[in-house]
């Protein structure tokens, strides 16, 4: 009830304390007086700060059982919720941001510092926030300005829980950890209000029974002690789910042991975990959790129930034009927001962060060498892939030596997280990881860096047997099926990468050294590159010390800030010229440019925005460099011949499967028949035939046994059709003269093979010491295989390295390229 008009002035003078030092008016909407709180100091009784003490005493106006009026110093009738002050600003203002200060005096500074905003009290100070009228606050969004005292802060708490279904929004400014216990907005300067205002961030009380703060995350008890959780802030700040409306998770807040805020999205599915996974994850992001709290911490984040829902992003990489970081998301989309929230937690992604700066990052790769500045910006464009539609693939580094391949895979790793030395820095705090990880664990760790570079160290350590299936997997950007407990498939592991490889051994010798058979799109999706035939890494052993140094303390920054510069990665792709990295004359070789060429074009992009050092042409000259490498050492072998020596190979190992007349007559046809025996052919089956090419396309493989005079056909077709037990039976019939002519230029011969003169054929290489390119070897004296094979002479040239291939079969395959009939011809001995 408003004070009358008529009411007698307040006796604002106390009979012990003397007249007030100021005093405030609590008045309603329409400015009516409800009622005053004077303050008053007591100069005989003084604070540890050496200040006079603080008496605040109320002064209401009651009306008596007589009907009379009188002023008293007691407060508002118990239970009767008081209303706050300044509800005259409110109701003048209804737009204004509300700042919530704790006392009137606070109230009135902020006014004078903030102008913009309308600053308002509650009366009785940080005791007495359940008693506030907290209604008039509805549909407003609200600041809260606590001491920076624990009163203060378990104040805020309580005005933040009140305001739950009242605010549109609520955020709370963090006091400066150096201000004293009674700074407020009374004591700050306009500037330092304006930028507490403005760092200040939404949050949400929290639940019911619980207090957070900067003391920590309190369990709370009427009868009992507020119960310790954490000693450090812990809240929740938003929900999340994904595009699919699945994935639901939150987003947690905390505040570590070194007054550090984290932030990470956490799926939902960990609320009903023991409670120990959620609280390693938190304890090892620096989060003092009180031993043995770890289950009422889990129920106290899964009782928030926030309003603002975010995007949970479950992989890093492309969601439509944002790309997402665990640390950060690139070009936001107005009015939504995308986190990273993978569906499992990992370490690994802890990796993926930034350290230093890129200006030193930059200062300190600046004299890279080629093969450096070429891996860095391999490393880079690995986004830049998806944006202009190149398929996956990646890089292999490789010599017998130890010439620093390690350092140089840090330099690439640097680009996108922690380049630190896996040997020094350890676990999954590096960006480096091995090979010698299970097929499992290889998928997981591609799932992860979707969209980044994978940067695998060690190539020899893997499993040989299993790694041209694995690298399979990773390139085709899918994982194996797997069964759930119920029975039920789970949802594949899918990404898109590029990998960037070091090691001993070249890719292709590691496939073929655990038996597998090289086939021509692996050359392609894995590129090797011999490091003895290019400039050293690094000139000594100083320099290499120091780079491994720079990834350690800089690194993070170059990717992030390509994909911030750059609005369109693709500007520029179409209209570069592939001739200008180097001749492709096959369609291996094609392939492989076009991956060369990703690699040139983001280290233009990259160039274009500052992100590296060099300039455009320095990296058109590493690239240069690295490509004739690649194609003066490359096997550019293509999957036909691959397929016709793979028939070869499986005649050889399977004739027990081929029926013969004897068996059929017998009717006693061998087990998993591929075919039969008859008349000097091998009659392969429709299926047998594609099991003896091992992937090769089987058609072009049977044009190329046509060409070899060894296919018998119908006209018109590359299928034939006999009788056996009487019934007409289409096969693929392919003459047992293949094996003579396998023989005759003996196919499985070691290939180390001397480069011809072209009046002659190959001969067997006579040097002792050749140069190792994957498993086929060139002598020194000559880098280049031939142009032309001296058979070819009057047709196109070919492009032919040395191969496991006879030439007869390789002259095959050239006829079915050129679609040149040549005559069937010999080799000339040498």
């Amino acid at each position: 009830m408003p004070v009358p008009d008529n009411a007698p002035p307040p006796p604002l003078k106390h009979h012990k304390h003397g007249n007030p030092v100021m005093h405030w008016e609590y008045r309603d909407t329409q400015g009516q007086l409800l009622f005053i709180v004077a303050r008053y100091d007591d100069p005989e009784a003084t604070t540890s700060q050496g200040k006079p003490k603080k008496h605040f005493s109320p002064l209401t106006f009651w009306q008596l059982p007589d009907q009379s009026y009188k002023w008293s110093r007691s407060g508002l009738p118990s239970g009767t919720p008081v209303p706050l002050y300044g509800l005259e600003r409110l109701a003048a203002r209804p737009d204004a941001m509300v700042l919530v200060c704790e006392g009137e005096k606070a109230a009135d500074a902020a006014s004078k510092l903030l102008p913009d905003m309308v600053a308002i009290s509650w009366a009785g100070g940080s005791s007495t926030v359940k008693k506030a009228d907290w209604s008039a606050l509805q549909g407003r969004t609200v600041v809260i300005w606590p001491d920076p005292d624990e009163p203060g802060t378990k104040a805020a708490s309580q005005i933040e829980q009140a305001l739950q279904g009242v605010a549109s929004s609520v955020k709370r400014i963090q006091p400066p950890a150096s201000k004293p216990s009674t700074w407020d907005a009374a004591d700050a300067t306009q500037e330092e209000a304006r930028q507490l205002v403005d760092g200040c961030k939404p949050v949400l009380a929290a639940p019911l029974g619980y207090r957070c703060d900067r003391q920590g995350v309190f369990l709370l008890d009427d009868d009992k002690p507020d119960e310790r959780l954490t000693f450090g802030e812990c809240r929740v700040l938003a929900g999340t789910s994904d595009t699919n409306d699945d994935n639901y998770g939150v987003l947690v807040e905390w505040v570590t042991s070194d007054d550090k805020t984290k932030i990470r999205a956490i799926p939902r599915r960990l609320f009903h975990a023991q409670g120990s996974e959620l609280a390693q994850l938190l304890a090892d992001g620096g989060l003092d959790i009180i031993p043995g709290k770890e289950r009422k911490l889990l129920v106290y984040l899964a009782s928030y129930q926030p309003k603002e829902r975010l995007t949970a992003a479950t992989c890093t990489g492309w969601h439509r034009d944002c790309f997402v970081l665990p640390f950060e998301t690139i070009r936001n989309h107005e009015g939504e927001q995308l986190v990273y929230q993978p569906e499992s937690l990992s370490n690994h992604a802890k990796a993926i962060t930034k350290n230093g700066s890129l200006d030193a990052w930059k200062d300190g790769i600046q004299g890279a060498s080629p093969v450096i500045q070429f891996l860095v910006c391999a490393s880079l464009s690995t986004p830049v892939r998806y944006r202009v539609n190149i398929e996956a693939g990646g890089f292999h580094i490789f010599n017998e030596t130890s010439r620093g391949k390690t350092t140089a895979l840090q330099v690439a790793a640097s680009v996108w997280g922690n380049g630190t030395d896996p040997a020094i820095g350890g676990g999954a705090s590096t960006y480096i990881n091995r090979w010698n990880a299970t097929a499992v664990g290889l998928e997981a760790l591609a799932e992860l860096h979707n969209d980044l570079p994978m940067v695998v160290d060690e190539v020899g350590e893997g499993d040989a047997k299993e790694f041209g299936r694995t690298l399979y997997r990773i390139m085709s950007g899918q994982g194996r099926g797997r069964g759930e407990k119920t029975g039920n498939l789970r949802d594949s592991k899918s990404w898109r990468v590029s990998v960037l490889s070091a090691g001993e051994l070249a890719i292709s010798s590691f496939l073929e050294s655990g038996g597998s058979q090289i086939k021509g799109g692996q050359l392609v999706r894995m590129i090797d590159i011999e490091l003895d035939a290019l400039p050293p890494l690094f000139p000594n052993g100083q320099a290499a010390d120091q780079f491994k140094q720079l990834c350690s303390d800089h690194y993070g920054h170059a990717g992030s800030a390509l994909l911030s510069r750059i609005d369109d990665l693709s500007e520029g792709w179409k209209a570069l010229d592939l001739e200008q990295i180097g001749p492709a004359t096959t369609e291996i070789a094609q392939r492989v440019r076009k991956r060369f060429a990703i690699v040139l074009h983001t280290g233009y992009l990259a160039a274009q925005a500052q992100v590296v050092p060099w300039s455009q042409e320095q990296i058109l000259t590493a690239v240069q460099q690295v490509y004739a490498v690649w194609h003066g050492q490359s096997r550019t072998i293509s999957d036909v011949e691959r397929g016709v020596q793979s028939v070869v190979d499986f005649i050889l190992a399977n004739e027990a499967r081929f029926e013969t007349e004897q068996q059929t007559q017998e009717g006693k046809p061998p087990l998993n028949r591929a075919g039969w025996l008859k008349e000097g052919y091998y009659c392969f089956t429709t299926q047998g035939f594609k099991e003896a090419c091992q992937g090769s396309d089987a058609t072009k493989v049977k044009k190329a046994i046509k060409a070899l005079d060894c296919l018998r056909h119908t006209s018109g077709r590359l299928n034939d059709r006999q009788r056996f037990s009487g019934i007409p039976t289409p096969c693929v019939s392919v003459k047992t003269d293949i094996l003579s002519i396998s023989s005759e230029n003996d196919v499985n011969s070691v290939n180390t093979v001397n480069t011809p003169d072209k009046s002659k054929g190959y001969s067997r290489s006579q040097d002792k010491n050749p140069v190792r390119t994957g498993v086929n070897t060139v002598n020194n004296e000559h880098q280049k295989p031939p142009a032309v094979h001296s058979v070819h002479k009057d047709a196109e040239p070919c492009e032919q390295a040395a191969s496991p291939v006879n030439m007869r079969v390789v002259h095959a395959v050239h006829t079915v390229h050129t679609e040149k009939q040549l005559p069937d011809k010999k080799w000339e001995s040498v």
